[in-house]
């Protein structure tokens, strides 16, 4: 059967770790790359009782704990108990008892006991359960001469901490939580909610250790609810998980095989240690058909021992030290005491990061897609490549103070340099980072915020434009227009489409480079006689949302009677409303345009009451003639509808006795 010991040992630069099954020459012990006097010592401690076989074994400092079962066919049948001796070799083995003198008994062969300084765990038969379709087992601990039972439910969940302060435990409804080992009490706070359908967490005395997203190893304290944060190096910017924790000291797993040892209890850097183990693990991994164990020394030497463990077993010294426990048969134990180098120095770093706001969004930005985007570059002088990210939010209503949200977990944190926030219109999205490095140092809060608009600008013609336009000195339109924003307008697109009047199609919209994103509220163009002039706008504000384009607005130039030709009885004279003359036409007078297109004619005039004229486009004579009463200026706009949209030369000529005094004549399209 295959046992995973979930141990780091305490000593630094010490690991331990199963191979696969690798033949070794005799004797038991070999070195690689061993100093002289570096040497691994054993010890043999005497064989378990007849009648019984070793399933687990663990070093506790001065004991060794065994999870025995009876040998095969030996009765009673499945029989477990808990066994221990000391560790020097110095005493026989004795049978485990609670207070009650009722020997440590297993309710199952898997998974065995467990031992943390001092205080033994197993497994002691079943517990109601809260829920009918969850089994919940009791686990009874035994420390220092007192027994204590904790539920355990889903599959075996429940794992003491290191030091044998707390036991974490699921509970039906498959949420891990911690409780001391001395009263049974939950620690204060929240579950452990991130370990939830996860493999058991990771404890080191009250501390829970986890790694989350932004690569960043977080740990919580049980008892308190203070948090210990610190960046991981670039290597291990998509962290596996932490692996083993131990009297400060963190095994984190990193995505591709590499492993990273963290020391909480120093501010230096992270160390790379090599891939130990399948999986990954530190610790002991061995399977029915493994024979070598092997001891890394992680110091300055990193030297390797391979330890022929032909047994079911093996494991560190879980009370620290360089030692390790390992079976060589289903009965005998030994103890292996192996040398290590110095420790690996690395100079503390006592210097906070620092991070610089490279991007920010401007205090009004546009609502493009609802994202607003920050960018930053941190930096840990002298130090590089392990650093971190803590990043809060707040969404404030517009002119309300800034609220920051709270951390929440190991998804406030991120590894890359930029964030982008979404938000709905007219809401504000602000942003502060700070940069962590591997020393647990952070830098200063940097931020800003931002209101995020969508809303498109209204835009209006200040003054209207009249459908035929008057004429008055030289021909110049100014087209005047405006806007509102919940900001500021930011300018002005203006296009025109300037259709001579000859020309059958309208003429193709234009856009003049002067005229876009302009900040003016008015535009001039010069126009020729019988031309239409058409405008459209639209207005962008501060941060670039468009208002939809306006409606065309058009206006035709007229022909002042100076800019047609008149034969017959005719003679100029002085006044009018568009120039400032007027045509006399005598009856036998005509008024000739040149080739107009269009689909009603207008006509300025003034004459005797009332006066009357007949309309023709190119020779033909438009039906009847029309006869209208001057108003009480004498000037009327006769309008003469052509029924369709033609092209030709007009002609136009008084009908009955009396004269027209012409002002102007326009053709509408």
């Amino acid at each position: 059967m295959s046992v995973l010991r979930r141990a780091l040992v305490a000593v630094p630069g010490l690991a331990l770790v199963a191979a696969g099954a690798v033949a070794i020459p005799s004797p038991s012990l070999a070195a690689d790359e061993a100093a002289p006097g570096a040497e691994p010592t054993t010890v043999t401690l005497p064989p378990v009782p007849d009648g019984w076989d070793v399933m687990t074994v663990d070093l506790d400092g001065p004991d060794v704990v065994a999870s025995v079962r009876t040998s095969e066919g030996a009765p009673p049948p499945a029989t477990t108990r808990v066994l221990r001796a000391p560790s020097d070799g110095s005493g026989d083995w004795t049978v485990v008892t609670d207070p009650s003198g009722t020997p440590a008994l297993g309710d199952a062969l898997d998974p065995p006991a467990q031992v943390a300084a001092g205080v033994i765990g197993y497994y002691a038969g079943s517990a109601p359960s809260p829920r009918p379709d969850v089994m919940c087992s009791s686990y009874r601990l035994l420390r220092a001469g007192t027994a204590l039972e904790i539920p355990a439910c889903r599959s075996a969940g429940i794992e003491l901490g290191w030091g044998g302060r707390v036991v974490s435990s699921l509970d039906a409804d498959g949420v891990w939580r911690a409780r001391r080992t001395d009263d049974g009490s939950l620690l204060p706070g929240r579950p452990l909610v991130e370990h939830s359908n996860q493999p058991a967490p990771i404890i080191d005395g009250t501390t829970s250790w986890t790694t989350g997203a932004g690569a960043v190893l977080r740990g919580v304290d049980l008892a308190t609810g203070a948090t210990v944060q610190r960046a991981l190096p670039a290597v291990c910017a998509r962290a596996s998980g932490v692996l083993q924790a131990a009297d400060g000291q963190v095994l984190v797993g990193c995505a591709g095989g590499d492993s990273v040892l963290v020391d909480t209890t120093r501010s230096v850097a992270p160390r790379l240690v090599p891939a130990i183990g399948e999986l990954g693990a530190v610790g002991v991994r061995l399977s029915a058909s493994s024979g070598l164990l092997r001891v890394h020394d992680l110091g300055v030497a990193h030297r390797t021992w391979s330890l022929l463990a032909t047994g079911p077993d093996a494991g560190p010294d879980l009370a620290g030290g360089p030692r390790a426990v390992l079976t060589t048969s289903a009965r005998q134990v030994v103890v292996a005491t192996v040398p290590v180098s110095a420790p690996v120095t690395t100079t503390e770093d006592v210097t906070a990061p620092t991070v610089a706001l490279d991007r920010r969004p401007a205090p009004v930005s546009r609502r493009a897609s609802g994202v607003a985007t920050w960018e930053w570059t941190g930096s840990d002088v002298p130090y590089s490549g392990a650093l971190a990210y803590e990043w809060q939010t707040a969404t404030p209503a517009p002119g309300a103070a800034v609220v920051w949200s709270a951390s929440s977990g190991p998804e406030a944190f991120t590894g890359s340099a930029s964030v982008s926030l979404s938000g709905d219109d007219r809401s504000r999205a602000c942003l502060r980072v700070r940069a962590l490095d591997w020393a647990g140092h952070v830098s200063t809060w940097q931020g800003s915020c931002t209101e995020l608009d969508g809303t498109a600008p209204v835009v209006r013609w200040s003054d209207p434009l009249p459908r035929v336009l008057p004429r008055r000195g030289p021909l110049f339109l100014d087209v005047r227009y405006a806007a509102t924003d919940v900001h500021r307008i930011g300018g002005f697109d203006v296009t025109r489409r300037i259709t001579p009047a000859g020309a059958r199609e309208p003429a193709a919209w234009e856009s003049p480079a002067a005229w876009q994103r302009t900040t003016a509220t008015r535009v001039s163009q010069r126009l020729e006689p019988g031309s239409e002039a058409c405008f459209r706008v639209r207005a962008r504000d501060e941060v670039g949302n468009l208002s939809p384009t306006s409606a065309a607005r058009c206006t035709t130039v007229p022909f002042d009677d100076r800019e047609v030709a008149v034969t017959g009885s005719s003679r100029r004279t002085t006044g009018g409303r568009v120039g400032d003359t007027l045509t006399v036409l005598g009856t036998t007078a005509v008024l000739r345009t040149g080739t107009v297109t269009g689909s009603q004619v207008l006509l300025t005039a003034r004459g005797s009451t009332p006066f009357c004229f007949r309309v023709a486009l190119d020779g033909r004579t438009l039906p009847g003639s029309r006869c209208v009463a001057s108003s009480s200026d004498g000037y009327r706009q006769v309008r003469v509808a052509l029924g369709r949209t033609v092209t030709g030369r007009l002609r136009i000529e008084p009908t009955g006795s009396r004269s027209i005094l012409l002002d102007s004549v326009a053709v509408l399209r």
